[in-house]
């Protein structure tokens, strides 16, 4: 995918792709997107290692992207068996921040890092 790179550790889609659909085993615990209206949308959540994630391919994080109408970010909850009378939850945080969208379309990651871990 030449719109797809990893940057300073991260995957950034920059672009329409040819798949819309990715799935991607990431122990981050965040996932963020930036608008062309100058807003970082960020989601936080917990990766439990070593648990078994309920996507169907087993990852802790889908997103979704064609690049001009819609984008989903998903982060995944673990698989959990529940027994009668007995209860499951899977908390994700969203924030929003503002952030000037990059006139070359390359976002500063430093500064999305930095805007991420301000999120409590």
């Amino acid at each position: 995918e030449p719109t797809v790179s990893v940057r300073d550790g991260m995957i950034e889609i920059s672009g329409p792709t040819v798949r819309p659909k990715f799935v991607i085993d990431s122990e981050a615990g965040w996932l963020a997107y930036l608008t062309r209206q100058n807003v970082l949308f960020v989601q936080k959540f917990v990766y439990k290692k070593n648990k078994q994630y309920g996507e169907m391919t087993g990852a802790a994080v889908s997103v979704w992207y064609n690049g001009t109408t819609m984008t989903e970010l998903e982060p995944m909850g673990t698989w959990d068996w529940i027994e009668p009378g007995r209860s499951s939850a899977f908390e994700v945080k969203w924030y929003l921040q503002e952030m000037k969208f990059p006139d070359n379309g390359k976002a500063d990651l430093p500064a999305v890092t930095n805007l991420v871990k301000a999120c409590k």
